[in-house]
């Protein structure tokens, strides 16, 4: 590790030329000065095969880490499963998790978001192909918890772009509209439900892509069962309050939220206030000149009503763009495919190596392709 990192900041993996702070991130390795005693030092190997840097985000269900893959020699994003409820804790080694609970019950609890963790991981896996997806390039058990390896995106959130503007020009609108439906007609097609569309979870890359991210809530359709009632207040439709009714209507009215978010700047009121009094106001009403078709998928996608809404997001996109854009399968005649091998998670003491296959777009002058 030490040969292999010696000329990069252990931080952030920037080549850095001499010792000393890093003239990117300013992180120094020699004097690090105080630090978390939740998080993970960077330095850190984890799986043998990934340097862990600095800290990305950290949420109710983990951290996510900058890391660096030492045998692909590109950085990656890892988030590791350290819950807040049951609340997770760091053993005095720096690396071990447990649940600061002692009794069983808690520990139960530990176990079962472990597990809701790496099934995060599998529900991603299937979208792999999916450009629209972040894509997850595998998944672990270390330290007594989890770790989930996914590309690493640069770039920054819809909600850091919304906070910028305070509000999006339509044709911005419309293309992030299309890109995320996109994305959910792939998800839907597998009988899953994202359940937490928002800004926070919508990313722009650096190269202009726009992905849709943590899928820590998913779900399958599963029939009539009852889901679990988990949501963002302004974003979430009525059915997700009693975990009932739910299906691809629940992520479009999360999608036209967070388009009226983009649009207007304004939240939209809570859907159980709208039941009793729908004082929701539409773009026009705000004094925003905007094409007729584009407030009008938004206002039916914030359908109270799910009968009101569109049924799925083939039908938004094509209230959106008038029926010149559809949402058709892609054919895999006309990809190239080749075979990646990932390591995956099978059971609580081995894990395996699993092929997986990835589509490479085919040019008229040369294969190469682009690493994430």
């Amino acid at each position: 590790m030490a040969e292999m990192m010696q000329n990069r900041c252990s931080s952030c993996f920037e080549p850095k030329g001499s010792p000393g702070p890093c003239p990117v991130c300013g992180w120094d390795a020699e004097n690090p000065g105080p630090q978390s005693t939740q998080r993970l030092k960077p330095g850190t190997i984890l799986n043998g095969v990934y340097a862990v840097g600095k800290v990305l985000g950290q949420g109710g269900f983990g951290i996510t880490y900058l890391a660096w893959d030492l045998h692909g020699g590109r950085k990656v994003a890892i988030k590791e499963c350290f819950p807040d409820n049951p609340r997770a804790e760091r053993t005095t080694d720096g690396r071990t998790v447990t649940c600061s609970g002692t009794d069983r019950g808690e520990k139960a609890l530990f176990e079962a978001a472990v597990a809701k963790f790496i099934q995060e991981a599998s529900t991603l896996s299937q979208f792999y192909r999916e450009p629209e997806i972040v894509k997850v390039l595998g998944v672990f058990r270390e330290n007594n918890t989890a770790y989930m390896v996914m590309e690493y995106l640069e770039g920054h959130s819809l909600a850091e772009e919304i906070r910028r503007m305070k509000r999006l020009p339509a044709e911005r609108v419309e293309e992030v509209a299309l890109s995320v439906c996109r994305g959910l007609k792939a998800v839907h097609g597998k009988g899953i439900l994202h359940r937490d569309v928002s800004p926070d979870n919508i990313f722009v890359t650096d190269g202009g892509a726009i992905k849709l991210i943590d899928f820590g809530t998913a779900r399958d359709m599963g029939g009539n069962r009852t889901l679990t009632v988990n949501l963002k207040h302004g974003y979430a439709p009525k059915e997700q309050y009693t975990g009932r009714n739910q299906g691809p209507w629940t992520d479009i009215y999360a999608l036209g939220a967070t388009l009226y978010r983009a649009l207007t700047g304004k939240m939209p009121p809570r859907a159980e206030e709208r039941e009793v009094d729908d004082g929701i106001r539409s773009p026009s009403e705000l004094g925003l000149k905007l094409p007729e078709r584009l407030e009008g998928a938004v206002m039916k996608a914030l359908s109270v009503e799910i009968e009101d809404r569109f049924g799925d997001v083939g039908e938004f996109v094509e209230a959106l763009t008038d029926g010149e854009v559809t949402l058709e399968e892609g054919s895999e005649d006309e990809e190239d495919l080749y075979t990646q091998k990932t390591v995956w998670y099978r059971g609580p003491e081995k894990t395996v190596v699993e092929e997986r296959k990835e589509p490479v777009t085919k040019t008229a002058s040369s294969g190469k392709s682009v690493d994430p």
